[in-house]
C-alpha cells in the first residue's frame, strides 16, 4: 500500500485515501488511534518531503507555487490547532468513525473534482 501511495502522491498529489484504507483495511486498522496518527503523519511527512525534491527538481516549483503555500499556511495552522483539540476529545471507536467519514467525504470530492473538469 506504501509503494501505490507513493505512487498515487508522486503522480497526481492524493495519497490520503490510498494509504488510510490500507491502513484501516490491513492488521494495523486495530493500532491505538495515537499509533495510527504517528504512522500516518511519518508516512505523509516522508512522501511529501520526496515529492518536493522530485517536483523541485523538476522545475514545477515556480514563484506562483510558492505564493499560494504562503497564502495556505495560516490556515494550515489554524486547522492544525483545531484538529489537535477534537483529537484529544476522542476515543478509539469516535476516532475511526472520524476516519471512515474523511475517507468518504475525500473521496467524494476527489471524485467530483474529477467528474466536473
Amino acid at each position: 500500500m506504501s509503494m501505490l501511495s507513493g505512487a498515487s502522491f508522486s503522480a497526481t498529489a492524493i495519497d490520503g485515501p490510498l494509504l488510510v484504507a490500507g491502513l484501516q483495511g490491513s492488521k494495523y486498522g486495530d493500532l491505538s488511534p495515537r499509533t495510527q496518527r504517528g504512522t500516518l503523519s511519518v508516512t505523509f511527512s516522508a512522501t511529501s518531503v520526496a515529492t518536493m525534491i522530485g517536483v523541485g527538481l523538476t522545475g514545477q516549483l515556480t514563484a506562483r507555487v510558492g505564493m499560494a503555500v504562503l497564502v495556505g499556511v495560516p490556515a494550515k495552522v489554524l486547522g492544525t490547532v483545531a484538529g489537535e483539540r477534537v483529537f484529544r476529545r476522542m476515543d478509539a471507536e469516535w476516532f475511526r468513525r472520524a476516519v471512515l467519514a474523511l475517507m468518504v467525504v475525500s473521496s467524494v470530492s476527489i471524485m467530483t473534482r474529477v467528474v466536473t473538469a
